[in-house]
């Protein structure tokens, strides 16, 4: 019982850590996505190039969220589905914008394919975009990996 209850209360704490990263509550975004990227390299399976350079405030805090879970997202799925070893993100404001720039060297894939078995990680990438009244781009071909640029203009 005491076996199954550490289990469970693990479970629950990782579960509550997700919905809201503790990280991004206390420090903001640009800490919680470096320690994000940071996780990930440290698995040593994947080399991670950061640039994040984010005024804080620049987002309100639901929406900083938003744009953590649309990198959380791209992360998983380059580790998931594109057999990437090199990933890349850069995020910056200036002035009156901020930029997302995310790339993998992944097997990359077919847009017009993914468009039609769009799945609920792009799909909430999508969302979220919208949500933030941001551009998304994306860009992919087989063999040529995936990038995907996202800009928000605050007026």
């Amino acid at each position: 019982i005491v076996k199954v209850t550490n289990t469970v209360l693990e479970s629950a704490r990782k579960i509550a850590h997700d919905l809201l990263p503790p990280t991004l509550e206390k420090f903001g975004l640009q800490a919680a996505l470096e320690e994000l990227c940071e996780e990930i390299e440290e698995t040593e399976a994947y080399t991670i190039h950061t640039i994040i350079q984010y005024e804080p405030g620049f987002l309100q805090p639901s929406n900083e969220l938003h744009l953590f879970r649309i990198v959380q997202e791209l992360l998983n799925n380059s580790i998931k589905h594109a057999q990437a070893k090199g990933l890349s993100v850069l995020l910056k404001t200036e002035a009156n914008q901020l930029q997302l720039r995310y790339s993998d060297d992944g097997k990359g894939v077919s847009l017009q394919h993914t468009k039609i078995e769009n799945g609920l990680g792009m799909s909430g990438i999508e969302n979220r975009a919208q949500i933030l009244n941001g551009v998304l781009q994306i860009s992919s071909k087989p063999g040529e990996g995936f990038q995907v640029t996202l800009t928000i203009t605050n007026v």
